[in-house]
């Protein structure tokens, strides 16, 4: 998504006011229609770790993935799955994902594999009305970063999938930490846009954004109606069209009435901020569009969370003037017309504020890690280092610690770092009320403070605390200070979170 900061930087800097395309509410996302109310169902409670027990035919198992390897197609098989304690028998089990399912072969633990489980493949049945949930694949040991994005997508008033931290094993073997998701099917749809007639569109991993004319049968391999209506491929068709063939000028006039334009600016905007690029105009193509006869719009639904947070590095950009061998034209078309880009610009600063400014994703990531840590499923080292990279990855300006109040807070930052030492500072910044402060932190890693300046530094184990000089070591409401050390250390230089107390 590195382009799209390069277009708002040669953006006009005065508010263009845009015929259609107006201001982003302060609200959820407006959706035409009786959206279904949500269910309560317990399953969806992400304050505690469920269990969800699985046991399957190995024979069943290994032809599965020995078609898988020698097709690509992904075919099902029955399975008996229990989720906390509730016997489901002969459910649909089948991979779920692509290049998560790289290096999978006969020897794979079926645990540690991605899955999507539908309980209604063979036998009618549902969880609280429920039937279809997908066992995610993480590039971390907690998926803390997409429970994370799933919440504050939420908070955003976008569409969001429902999750729940499981504790996850299949045919007896040792039960792994795994997050599971709602597939957005046509209960996710009901939920979120309503009995209205629409359709939403999944695009599939093969293929892309192309329009290849009116007949459904060309679109197969590409695409799949699945909330909804789904025996409407007309609006998709007519989408295509428009997105692939319409002039720039066409393109720009039409815009706010083709498509939800303040979801999709706000869409971006979010992505943008939690350091997500493997979005609808990602390698992935991770997305949905969804069809709302009342408007005659597109929206773009989220899905696929699991880089958030930076969890990868950004493949970046083609070359310049080369085509982009990836994701969709709307975006790159979009933030081509200048009103559409300030509309991206006031959904970032609006988001910013009310996400992450505001100390919500803190103090939301601290719910998240609660019942991780309480779960016996992680240890705690992992989860620290999972919540470090997940806070470091928040935008600039952030808060980083929850309200202070009469307290204090910590800003860690490595300002160097050469392979076996490093340097670091840390800003203290005063609360409501003067007085002295003090930080201590645990290092994740093998840490070694060999000296510090401006503070007195004490380190035992892994523990360290910091107190400031005698000219530093009281500040005034809202004043800040900062010290530094150098240390050495081997392996991987995790950063720690440091606590801030007023003393």
């Amino acid at each position: 998504m590195k382009w799209i900061r390069r277009a708002l930087a040669v953006a006009a800097a005065t508010i263009v006011t845009a015929v259609g395309l107006t201001g982003v509410p302060a609200a959820a996302q407006s959706v035409p229609g009786a959206a279904e109310p949500a269910q309560t169902s317990p399953v969806w409670d992400s304050s505690t770790v469920h269990e969800v027990q699985v046991a399957l035919d190995q024979g069943e198992y290994l032809a599965m993935i020995t078609e898988y390897l020698a097709t690509g197609d992904k075919g099902w098989i029955s399975a008996d799955v229990t989720i906390d304690g509730r016997f489901f028998p002969e459910a649909g089990m089948r991979l779920k994902g692509n290049s998560s399912l790289w290096g999978v072969n006969p020897n794979s633990s079926p645990t540690e594999l991605p899955w999507l489980i539908r309980l209604d493949k063979f036998v009618d049945q549902d969880f609280d009305g429920y039937e279809r949930f997908v066992v995610r694949s993480s590039y971390t040991e907690s998926s803390l970063n997409e429970a994370l994005a799933l919440r504050l997508l939420e908070e955003a008033g976008l569409a969001a999938t429902k999750s729940f931290p499981g504790s996850f094993s299949v045919n007896g073997e040792p039960a792994l930490l795994r997050l599971i998701v709602q597939e957005p099917d046509k209960q996710f749809d009901r939920e979120n846009f309503g009995e209205d007639g629409g359709t939403l569109y999944k695009k599939k991993f093969d293929g892309d954004f192309s329009y290849l004319g009116d007949d459904p049968e060309i679109y197969d391999d590409i695409w799949e109606p699945k909330g909804g209506d789904k025996s409407n491929w007309q609006p998709l068709f007519e989408f295509l069209d428009w997105l692939n063939n319409s002039s720039d000028a066409e393109f720009a006039a039409e815009l706010a009435d083709r498509m939800d334009a303040e979801a999709f600016a706000r869409y971006l905007a979010f992505q943008e901020l939690i350091g997500n690029w493997d979005t609808i105009d990602g390698p992935g193509q991770n997305g949905y569009l969804r069809f709302t006869p009342s408007t005659g719009q597109m929206t773009v639904v989220a899905w696929d969370h699991n880089l958030s947070f930076a969890v990868l590095p950004d493949p970046g950009d083609p070359p310049p003037n080369a085509p982009k061998p990836w994701g969709c034209p709307c975006v790159e078309r979009a933030m081509a017309v200048p009103e559409f880009q300030q509309l991206y610009a006031q959904s970032l600063e609006q988001l910013q504020a009310d996400l992450f400014d505001s100390g919500l994703a803190l103090s939301a990531l601290d719910e998240l890690a609660a019942p991780l840590a309480a779960s016996g499923l992680i240890g705690s080292d992992a989860l620290a280092r999972d919540r470090s990279q997940i806070q470091g990855a928040f935008p600039d300006g952030a808060s980083t610690d929850p309200p202070v109040g009469g307290g204090c807070t910590a800003v860690y930052s490595v300002t160097n770092d050469w392979g076996s030492g490093f340097t670091a500072s840390v800003e203290v910044t005063m609360g409501e009320t003067a007085g002295a402060w003090e930080v201590s932190w645990q290092w994740p890693g093998d840490q070694r403070i060999t000296n510090a300046w401006s503070s007195t530094v004490v380190q035992s184990g892994t523990a360290v605390s910091a107190s400031g000089e005698s000219w530093n070591a009281t500040l005034a409401s809202g004043q800040s200070t900062s010290f530094g050390f150098n240390a050495e250390y081997t392996g991987f230089n995790q950063p720690p979170t440091p606590t801030c107390t007023a003393v």
